[in-house]
């Protein structure tokens, strides 16, 4: 028995040191990955949305038309970024962002003359795309000891509305209208390093925005109008460090 606490203590001698260095390894690991100059990326993936007035003219058009338009609860997300900071300090960031969607449907009508006797019948196809350009500036900071950066910015957003469609026989026709708004966003995006300088990312964000003051063509204005796209976002992207 005395013999094998005489063995005891070295071992675990030897096991403290494996993993005191084992520990400063991953610290230096993750000193390197954290400490950078300048970084650049992009990223795409979707972004949840329940825009209720938007919503609410689809279900209209629906019941009007007899169509099955879907209401509007994701849009494609795309993103390009720079970050900047002194080294050991939070950083500055710059988001270029763009959100898209779009429905269509197809409908028929019967005409009539001022005589009322049928004229045949005709289709009109109509596609509605739903545009945004967020720009986001912020700060973010990389938690210590990990590849993971959390991040808040705050959102200035330009938004466009297109309408385009066809009429059998009559033409086609054409309208859009825009707006801008304002918001904040938060992020965690968690780094996977797969280079000397290149990481994969995976962003999860949650945004708080909202446009109004919609005109069209001609400059009349809807006051009414707001585009509500709060919710998350979900994205996969890469990024590159200049060290």
């Amino acid at each position: 028995m005395k013999s094998r606490i005489l063995l005891l203590g070295p071992l675990v001698i030897l096991w403290s040191t494996s993993l005191y260095a084992q520990a400063d390894t991953v610290d230096t690991f993750f000193g390197d990955e954290n400490d950078f100059r300048v970084t650049l990326g992009a990223s795409g993936g979707i972004a949840f949305v329940n825009p209720d007035q938007v919503n609410e003219q689809l279900a209209f058009m629906n019941n009007s038309l007899d169509v099955q338009m879907e209401k509007l609860s994701s849009m494609q997300h795309y993103a390009a970024f720079m970050r900047v900071k002194p080294r050991m300090a939070p950083y500055f960031l710059v988001r270029f962002e763009a959100m898209t969607v779009s429905r269509s449907f197809d409908y028929t009508a019967y005409g009539r003359s001022a005589a009322n006797v049928s004229t045949g019948s005709f289709t009109t196809t109509n596609v509605t795309r739903w545009t945004v350009y967020p720009l986001v500036i912020g700060v973010g900071s990389t938690i210590p000891k990990t590849p993971i950066d959390v991040e808040v910015g705050a959102i200035y957003a330009i938004g466009y509305i297109a309408e385009n469609g066809t009429i059998q026989g009559g033409g086609s026709y054409k309208s859009s209208s825009s707006g801008n708004g304002f918001g904040l966003q938060g992020r965690v995006a968690p780094r996977f390093k797969i280079a000397q300088n290149t990481s994969l990312s995976l962003e999860v964000a949650y945004r708080m925005l909202r446009l109004r003051d919609f005109s069209d063509d001609f400059g009349r204005q809807d006051r009414f109008f707001e585009l509500h796209l709060d919710g998350m976002s979900l994205g996969f992207g890469v990024v590159y460090t200049f060290n």
